[in-house]
């Protein structure tokens, strides 16, 4: 997000209700990225008024420029379940969610860190710094820190698969997940998978309420100042009173 611009969080039915309005208006020109789940917007002239980014749970189709509004009015009225993984270096916390709320949550710790570099070596430590007891201690603990997410992620599959998989790891770290004793119910490149586009602190029971808060509804970006007068007109009702005036 610019700095002339702001961000209006929705909840899932108002989030549900705006794409729709948005790409029935005649008014407006839409444009659906199905990678990102955001809706563009743009006027007569071209000039882009709105962007809205649809509730992450949400794994939707690529609608047709030509009957977006027609793909949206298939939304479903709930969040779908869905699994949330939030994965550092040592650190992770993970939901099963259902209708936006954790049904099963976990955080599990491992020491994989070397303190003086306060980075993971599970990598180097596979290849040439297993000499000294604590590289070796810091290998098994890495190992063991993914095939423990994986025997998790196993365990809440079998409740029933979920409709999408919202992650947050490094992209050192996240091929180990794949290449774990123990693999995933899911392939590294599953359909299902979406990275949270959000800065994410070290993965705590809190911190993965609160990114949970966030992506289960949508958000609305417009340029600082009035909305847009057609804007404010399609969606007054959805949006909160403070974003109004």
């Amino acid at each position: 997000m610019q700095a002339n611009q702001r961000r209006i969080r929705l909840s899932f039915d108002a989030a549900r209700l705006a794409a729709r309005r948005l790409a029935d208006c005649s008014d407006l020109q839409s444009s659906f990225d199905p990678a990102r789940n955001i809706l563009r917007c743009s006027d007569a002239g071209g000039t882009e008024v709105c962007q809205l980014l649809l509730p992450l749970p949400l794994l939707l189709d690529p609608p047709d420029s030509k009957s977006l509004a027609q793909g949206f009015e298939k939304l479903p009225l709930a969040v779908p379940p869905y699994l949330l993984l939030l994965i550092q270096a040592g650190n992770a916390a993970l939901a099963y969610c259902e209708e936006g709320e954790p049904v099963y949550s976990k955080v599990i710790r491992k020491y994989m860190v070397r303190k003086s570099q306060g980075k993971a070596q599970i990598s180097y430590l596979k290849s040439k710094g297993k000499s000294r007891l604590g590289s070796r201690v810091r290998l098994a603990q890495s190992l063991l820190f993914f095939e423990e997410i994986n025997a998790l992620i196993c365990d809440w599959w079998d409740i029933g698969p979920p409709q999408r998989i919202l992650y947050s790891c490094p992209v050192r770290l996240w091929p180990h997940l794949f290449q774990s004793k123990l693999a995933p119910p899911f392939a590294q490149r599953d359909e299902r998978l979406r990275k949270i586009p959000l800065d994410v602190h070290t993965p705590r029971l809190e911190e993965l309420q609160r990114i949970n808060r966030i992506i289960r509804g949508g958000a609305l970006t417009v340029a600082r100042g009035p909305l847009p007068p057609l804007i404010r007109h399609t969606l007054a009702d959805l949006l909160p009173p403070s974003e109004i005036d």
